[in-house]
């Protein structure tokens, strides 16, 4: 599913990898695969992206609207003028949940 989201989301193999946390190109291939364990650190990722998606889904009725959130740039201090996506594949776990908790105060 979460390989879905970053479809939808049209995310590089390169925002996917940081999103994971995953530091090798290699890791995210034996992802794709269902090769490689899955980490707490991943899980929690993994939860994160899909809460995103899912508030973000709640919020927009409208999927086209909903997957373009995460390119539209903010003003919200937390995110500087930036787009939600620079921070979530920033490839800290923080900036993740940082993104999911402001998401999900909107609702």
């Amino acid at each position: 599913m979460f390989l879905r989201v970053a479809e939808r989301w049209s995310l590089s193999d390169q925002q996917v990898a940081a999103v994971l946390g995953l530091a090798a190109m290699e890791e995210l291939a034996h992802f794709r695969e269902d090769a490689m364990p899955l980490s707490i650190d991943l899980l929690l990722r993994i939860s994160c992206v899909m809460c995103i998606y899912q508030a973000l889904s709640d919020l927009y009725p409208d999927p086209e609207c909903a997957d373009a959130w995460i390119w539209t740039p903010l003003s919200v201090p937390m995110f500087g003028g930036a787009a939600p996506v620079r921070l979530m594949a920033s490839g800290r776990l923080s900036d993740l949940r940082l993104v999911r908790q402001y998401v999900e105060a909107q609702l």
